[in-house]
């Protein structure tokens, strides 16, 4: 059933991350390479009635939104996009809805094994002028990635091709953030009016209006996820920050 809604580098290592505390964003303040979220419940938390409301959403190819929606990844990779100020990327909020887009997603951008993911997902577009939220996200951490090996370590863990994630760490200035998240699905998929002002090669949007999280539960459990960051710390060798 659909709800329609109008309306400096670490000097070793291969990442640099933040200290292991909860992240804090102020005014003013670039959270990048000054925090990392390392504090994972450890019981699966359904969201409570009321308990939340989102506003900010972050797009990324729908494929992509799929995979994380379906467990089959846990993380994003970034660079700042044109429309991006200054061109770069910020991780300007650490929860946000999954805003999938269809404009520059194709086959020779992913590995052969995530193509039929990619045929489902066109299928199943919705029309034109409506956008589908269906699952929103939690940034578990931040990791800046400075080293294109480092980059290709974590190959195993998304759909991307290898030259897919090489090209975007030599875009402008080489270099990579990569976001573990941890999704929650929501009960009921919700469909808002698609306008101009979403549209541009940027990485976050504000909705016309808060849409409610309450009842969504995680797509991986604790002990999944756990090993998601796990994986990462043990293949990125951060340097932590102080």
């Amino acid at each position: 059933m659909q709800i329609s809604v109008e309306g400096k580098p670490a000097k070793s290592g291969s990442a640099q991350l933040g200290p292991r505390r909860p992240p804090r964003l102020s005014p003013g303040r670039d959270p990048i390479g000054h925090y990392t979220d390392k504090t994972l419940p450890r019981t699966i938390r359904v969201i409570p009635p009321g308990s939340s409301m989102l506003k900010y959403a972050f797009k990324e190819w729908a494929v992509i939104c799929r995979a994380l929606a379906e467990g089959r990844q846990a993380l994003i990779l970034r660079k700042g996009g044109v429309a991006e100020k200054g061109g770069d990327f910020a991780v300007e909020h650490t929860r946000f809805w999954l805003f999938p887009t269809y404009l520059h997603q194709k086959a020779e951008a992913l590995k052969p094994e995530a193509l039929p993911l990619l045929q489902a997902v066109e299928a199943d577009r919705p029309l034109a002028g409506t956008v589908r939220l269906s699952h929103f996200a939690e940034v578990g951490g931040v990791y800046h990635v400075h080293d294109v090996v480092g980059a290709l370590k974590i190959d195993p863990l998304h759909l991307w091709s290898p030259e897919t994630v090489t090209a975007r760490f030599e875009y402008r200035a080489p270099g990579l953030f990569v976001l573990p998240l941890r999704v929650y699905r929501i009960p009921e998929t919700l469909e808002i009016p698609d306008t101009a002002y979403y549209a541009g090669c940027k990485s976050w949007v504000e909705l016309e209006k808060e849409l409610p999280t309450a009842g969504a539960a995680p797509v991986l459990d604790d002990d999944a996820f756990r090993d998601v960051m796990r994986m990462l710390d043990l293949l990125l060798q951060p340097t932590a920050l102080v």
